[in-house]
Formats: structure tokens, sequence, C-alpha cells
């Protein structure tokens, strides 16, 4: 059923570039969207802003502007102020009912999937954005955002054959900015993993044992992303000349070294093992202590042995007491 009485927040968000049939999305569009579309008015708070935009997107609209408004929520989630805010209401989006299996319906709904998947790690994504640095002395800490990470890429990755079959048919050019906003969080992903590699390679062998082990099994899901963002890179070459993206420089770890880590590997895992042994032919080894020694241990522990003490020359109790407060007893 069609809602003909239609608040001003709504009617205002019809007529913008966000759902009318407009080319592109206008920047300024989006700033009036986050102050209400009003201006010189009664503030209204941001939470509620978002509330309202998200019920009034349309289950249906044409393909268009369902880049559209994914493009919108893209950018609303990388607001540095706001994002993580929005996060929260992103996730109640049931996004669009699709009519058809048509490629272009795939695409909307794996980049409505890849938002949906942003929204729930909004943490990690500001985090990889930030300015802070993360060394990784932090590992332990941090160690789950390292597996989001993975995930979230291996994620994005797995559609980059349709991701390149939309954009040789070329239809919209709101494509290419989707593009754009996918590559910003992918490249910030991918160094966040990045720079945990290249200090692995420094700085391996001065790792604590169960740090080096994590860090080490992460490598082979690692290496599967270096090459899987090279092939998603070359989506760029679709775009148009004076947008392409300067290629960055892949920092791998070379063969060489790479096989100086494996022998460690094995070296350190060898090491551990055999402690590990030790231990155990230890704790065996205290399990068969002689009999009589735990009967003797037994007697020295009861009211007898006790008695056993007090019959010998020189009581303990008397020695302990001297040597811990200097007194000295006389006999009477």
């Amino acid at each position: 059923m069609i809602n003909i009485f239609k608040s001003d927040f709504e009617r205002n968000l019809q007529q913008s570039s966000i759902l009318n049939n407009a080319v592109q999305l206008n920047v300024t569009d989006l700033k009036f969207l986050m102050k209400g579309f009003q201006e010189q008015q009664t503030p209204i708070s941001i939470r509620t802003i978002f509330k309202k935009f998200i019920n009034a997107l349309p289950i249906k609209a044409s393909y268009r502007v369902k880049l559209k408004i994914l493009a919108a929520c893209h950018v609303l989630l990388d607001d540095l102020i706001h994002g993580a805010i929005f996060a929260e209401y992103a996730n109640d989006w049931d996004g669009f009912v699709d009519d058809s299996h048509s490629i272009e319906d795939k695409f909307v709904d794996y980049y409505f999937q890849v938002l949906q998947r942003f929204a729930n790690s909004i943490a990690l994504i500001k985090m990889v954005k930030s300015q802070r640095s993360y060394t990784i002395k932090q590992f332990e800490e941090f160690q789950n955002m390292y597996y989001k990470a993975i995930n979230l890429l291996n994620f994005v990755f797995c559609q980059t054959p349709l991701f390149k079959d939309i954009l040789a048919q070329n239809k919209e050019d709101i494509i290419y900015e989707l593009l754009l906003l996918l590559w910003n969080d992918v490249i910030a992903l991918y160094l966040f993993l990045e720079k945990l590699i290249k200090e692995f390679e420094l700085e391996y062998s001065s790792l604590q044992t169960p740090v080096f082990f994590q860090i080490y099994q992460l490598l082979p899901d690692i290496q599967k992303i270096q090459n899987s963002i090279k092939e998603f890179y070359q989506l760029h070459y679709y775009h148009k000349i004076e947008k392409h993206i300067k290629e960055p420089y892949w920092k791998e770890i070379n063969e060489k070294k790479l096989e100086e880590i494996h022998k460690y590997n094995i070296i350190v895992k060898i090491s551990t093992t055999r402690h590990k042994l030790q231990q155990q032919a230890r704790r065996r080894n205290l399990t068969l202590t002689p009999q009589n020694n735990c009967q003797q241990q037994y007697f020295s522990n009861t009211t007898l042995g006790y008695l056993k003490r007090l019959s010998t020359s020189e009581d303990p109790f008397e020695i302990s007491v001297q040597d811990n407060f200097g007194y000295q007893f006389t006999q009477q």
C-alpha cells in the first residue's frame, strides 16, 4: 500500500539525488540528510534522522536507485563521527526485494551483504582507518580483530568475478563510486594485516612461542589475501582513465625469508614437544615414588611423628624461634 501521507523528511528524501533518477549521488544531499533536511529549524538528533532514513528506504526501486542507496549507506558508515551510530540502524535494514535473478540483482544483494558485515564490524573498520599504529607486541590484545579482517576481506574478494562482470557492462557510473568506496575499506583492512606480517618477518625469532605459532598459522590466509587483493585492484582498469588509482607497493615476504620462517617453525615445534615430554616424564617419576617414602611422609605428619621430633636432642621449634627472633633459651 502506498503511503500518500508522507512526512517532510520523506518528501525531501524522495526528491533528493539519493532516491530520484539522477545519474549520480550528490554529496550535498547527504549533508542535508545528516541535518534531517532542515535549515534553521529545531535540530533533530542524529539517531532520529538515521531511524527515519532507514524506515523510509523503499524495498523496491530501479537498479540505479538501489545503487545510490547502497552508496549513501556506505558513505554514512564511513563517517568518522556518526558511522558507529548509523551501523546500529543499518543492521535493522532488510535490503531490497528482488523479483529476478539477474546479474544486477545479484550484485545489489552482494553489496548489501558487504555493508551488513561492515556494520557488524564497525569497530574494526574505524580501528584500521584511525591514525593509531598497532604493533606486533599488541597482537594478543587485538588478535580477534586480525581474524575479523581476514574474514571480511575473504567475503569481499569471493565476488570479484561478479564485480568484474558488472563493470564490464558499464551501465551505471555510480558503480565506479561503489568500487572506490569499497577499495578504501579493503586497502585499510589489508594494510592492517600487511603491517603485522612485515613485523613478523623481522621479529619472529624473538617472539614468545604462543604468539609465534598464532601468527605463523595466519600466514597462509594472509598470503591468499595478498593474491586476491591484486586481482581486486585490477577492477580499477574498468574505471575512467582520470580516476585510476596508483597500484600500491605490495610488501610480501620473499621466498628465502619464508623458508627460514618455516624452518624456524619446525625447530620451535621440536623444542616445544621435547619440553612437554620432559614435563610428562617428571610427572611420571613423581607418581612412581617408592611406597616407603610415602609412608615416611605420612608418618611425619601424624601426632606420632610430632612426638618423635620432641624426643630428639635438638628441639626444631626452639631452633626456629631462636633463628627468627634472636631469643636465647636458658636451662633453669
